[in-house]
């Protein structure tokens, strides 16, 4: 099986409005559109492939009637809108099925594969299918898997323009940082599950946190755990765990900033 990362959720009130948010850090985010049957809708930043999904609830009532079969949807009615922040990253696939399979024989439960579909604003309709697994031992979401109906070349063609679009030039997704109590057990399961390579321990001294890093094309993942009292420590008082930093590199360098619940970070590219 290969993996890549696909995309970060990040719960908002206002998919629009975000994009007037990441647009005051030099990012460009773009209207993405409906998902009639889910009652959701969303807004979307690129970065290559990897991208944001700036996602709130357009319908509640239709969102609560397909939250029953759609775990994301959950999701977002148990949290918006009083909670905003990064929820759950998508992995991206093109063996959906034989995933489903190994998630089985591993011992989780599995809701679909499922159908999904987005409208864009020049009415060109978007299919994939979704894989949601579920770890009821776990608080900590694992990723959903997605398979576009699109080839990766024939996606980044597509969207050419909007990847390209930020106001600070190039930028590309390094890594999603993981605050957790507990790194070798979330490394492990998510390791094993989808067959990842993960690191050895390292201190990261601005966190005050210890991590492993889980190898991804398109942007690696960071699981990190308080080594002491510092950031992450403090953080992790106040906050489930889950993914709370999106580091990035460009061609300039960004402070930390925080944006409707969760951090973004720009690094100048070496």
């Amino acid at each position: 099986m290969e993996f890549s990362f696909d995309h970060l959720v990040h719960f908002v009130q206002n998919p629009l409005g975000a994009m007037e948010d990441a647009k005051k850090m030099g990012l460009h985010a773009f209207a993405g559109g409906n998902h009639e049957k889910w009652g959701t809708y969303n807004s979307l930043a690129y970065f290559g492939l990897s991208y944001i999904e700036f996602l709130g609830i357009r319908d509640r009532k239709k969102a609560e009637q397909a939250a029953i079969h759609h775990d994301l949807t959950q999701q977002a009615i148990n949290l918006l809108p009083s909670i905003q922040g990064f929820n759950r990253i998508a992995l991206r696939t093109n063996q959906i099925e034989t995933v489903a399979e190994r998630a089985s024989e591993l011992g989780f439960n599995i809701d679909g594969p499922v159908a999904g579909e987005r409208t864009r604003d020049d009415g060109i309709t978007i299919r994939w299918k979704m894989l949601f697994i579920k770890d009821n031992d776990s608080k900590l979401p694992l990723p959903f898997v997605i398979q576009w109906d699109q080839s990766d070349e024939d996606r980044q063609l597509d969207l050419q323009e909007k990847i390209n679009g930020h106001s600070i030039g190039k930028v590309e997704l390094d890594d999603l940082v993981f605050a957790v109590h507990d790194i070798e057990l979330h490394t492990e399961k998510w390791s094993h599950l989808f067959g990842l390579r993960k690191s050895e321990p390292f201190i990261d001294e601005d966190l005050g946190a210890t991590c492993i890093q889980i190898s991804l094309k398109g942007g690696n993942l960071t699981f990190a755990s308080p080594s002491g009292c510092g950031f992450l420590a403090d953080y992790l008082q106040q906050h489930v765990e889950g993914p709370f930093l999106l580091r990035l590199k460009g061609e300039q360098s960004i402070p930390t900033q925080e944006i409707l619940g969760s951090y973004f970070q720009v690094e100048r590219q070496s």
